[in-house]
């Protein structure tokens, strides 16, 4: 392993092209940016369970709907607030509920506690999977996107001290 042992002895400098100095910041920017989007998402899906688990909330009733899977199945329908008719939420989720207990056009008393998209079941248990796979997935891309950006930044370095370049 010739090469690893001048590379160590600094007998010459790996340099790259600059097109991997170009990606080399793109991603530092792509895997940093999709880190805050994941951040303010654990943030807003933190507040909003932690609100649940404390039985915080603009009671409502929520009206039982479709039973839809994705990853995980939930059931989605109509929220109206306590004494405001007026206004309605459709197509929301139903977090907290037993849902072996359900079927569609029952009403359940619910909290919206604002978050966009789920209301929750009055004493029910909250729900923190969300919240941490967000969590989990801002410390992946924010690790990934500190190490593009050393590795860019000593890619630069290495570029500019480059004695071909003069």
């Amino acid at each position: 392993m010739w090469w690893a042992k001048a590379f160590y002895q600094r007998r010459f400098v790996v340099v790259g092209s600059r097109w991997a100095w170009v990606s080399g910041w793109t991603a530092a920017l792509v895997f940093l940016s999709v880190a805050g989007v994941l951040f303010r998402g654990a943030v807003l899906e933190g507040a909003a369970t932690r609100r649940a688990a404390q039985g915080d909330g603009r009671p409502g009733v929520f009206v039982v709907e479709t039973w839809r899977c994705s990853r995980t199945c939930s059931w989605y329908g109509s929220f109206v607030p306590q004494g405001d008719v007026a206004v309605v939420d459709r197509e929301v989720e139903l977090r907290g509920a037993d849902e072996d207990g359900l079927e569609a056009g029952r009403r359940v008393r619910a909290l919206d506690v604002g978050a966009d998209g789920f209301v929750h079941a009055v004493g029910g248990s909250p729900e923190w999977g969300a919240m941490i796979a967000q969590s989990m997935g801002t410390v992946i891309c924010g690790v990934i996107g500190i190490a593009a950006l050393v590795s860019s930044c000593r890619v630069t370095v290495a570029y500019r001290r480059d004695p071909r370049r003069r």
